[in-house]
């Protein structure tokens, strides 16, 4: 038996992601690279970007001026970095940047560093041989989250949190984690990697104190769960308001189910309409002046992304895409309504992807 919740748009009209519209929007490629990129979107509209110095180790960072990206330095130990993990605030002044340095042994050493009024500072250095950053969230310039991944030889996943000058450990009872979104210090949301922990996803929410357990519609372990067939949310993707609302959207891969979109009321989750199938939801990001976006993977067909603006729905279709087109990372230029789109594009052996990449980055004007 297939369910569906009726969800209520933002402006009470009632319209779901069902009724959405193709829109006029405009993408213009920005950037095209081989290889790996890190994007976030600052407070002047435009964008950073942290590019992986081709096959051997280390990282760039160009940053949009409104017509060019310019070469900006980076700290020394960017340079030496295997990995790079990077978020930034809903207002795009400040960013935090994980550099994982691989050394003997295979050991990693992870260095946090913080980007604000134009200047990086370091921050932390942590051992991480197993339990590496698996999500990051900030919700302020004082206030961030970091969430680390399960260790196979069982230590949980951890929940690092720095308020102010200090970091302090408020990780919740649970085994593993796979995200984090945070409007505010006192409104937190995780979610559980049950692919790890081998148990039914669950989220959790923090509210300054402690953590709350809170149900939502796909969590129950049958057949006849709400989602229309899918039993549980792999690794959703978070997005908080600081209204005191929040979206879960998921899979992050394309399978024989449906994708789900999932919106908190400050009260309960509700499951929003989507009636597409063999899609992949990999990200979901809120704006004050943008409103929601979600970006959509379909397994046949071009990428595109949902928005959520005044009560109505839009979908802007990636021209010329395909099969080959996987969009990885969304980003709102901060009281705009543009918004930044990771793409990356493999080869095609036959008609599946391969593995050798290229990065685009579009900017998308409405």
């Amino acid at each position: 038996m297939y369910v569906l919740a009726a969800d209520t748009a933002l402006s009470g009209s009632g319209r779901t992601v069902d009724d959405a519209v193709e829109s006029a929007s405009r993408w213009a490629v920005r950037y095209t690279a081989q290889g790996g990129v890190q994007m976030v979107a600052t407070a002047d509209g435009g964008a950073l970007l942290f590019a992986a110095e081709g096959r051997r180790r280390g990282w760039s960072m160009l940053r949009w001026d409104g017509g060019s990206w310019k070469r900006a330095r980076l700290p020394e130990q960017f340079g030496k970095a295997g990995r790079l993990d990077v978020a930034g605030s809903a207002s795009g002044k400040t960013i935090w940047a994980v550099a994982a340095v691989y050394g003997a042994y295979d050991s990693v050493t992870e260095h946090l560093w913080r980007w604000s009024e134009g200047r990086w500072t370091r921050h932390l250095s942590r051992s991480a041989e197993w339990n590496q950053v698996v999500g990051m969230a900030v919700d302020s310039q004082d206030n961030a989250w970091l969430v680390t991944g399960m260790d196979p030889d069982g230590d949980s996943s951890k929940v690092l949190h720095r308020r102010g000058k200090t970091w302090r450990d408020d990780t919740p009872p649970v085994r593993s984690l796979a995200g984090v979104a945070a409007a505010r210090p006192d409104d937190v949301w995780v979610v559980t990697d049950q692919q790890m922990s081998n148990e039914v996803a669950i989220t959790l929410h923090w509210n300054g104190t402690d953590w709350k357990k809170v149900d939502h519609p796909c969590e129950a372990g049958s057949a006849r769960s709400l989602c229309r067939g899918r039993r549980y949310l792999g690794q959703m993707s978070l997005a908080a308001q600081p209204d005191g609302r929040a979206w879960a959207v998921g899979p992050a891969w394309a399978d024989g189910g449906s994708p789900v979109v999932l919106r908190w009321d400050r009260t309960q989750w509700k499951q929003v309409s989507l009636n597409v199938v063999q899609t992949a939801l990999t990200a979901v990001r809120t704006d004050p002046a943008s409103g929601l976006w979600i970006a959509a993977n379909p397994a046949s067909g071009a990428p595109y992304v949902l928005n959520l603006r005044n009560g109505r729905w839009t979908r802007s279709t990636l021209p010329g895409g395909g099969p080959a087109d996987r969009i990885i990372g969304i980003a709102p230029a901060p009281g705009t309504a543009r918004l930044w789109v990771h793409i990356e594009r493999h080869d095609l052996i036959g008609d599946q992807p391969g593995h050798e990449k290229t990065s685009l980055i579009y900017e998308l004007v409405q």
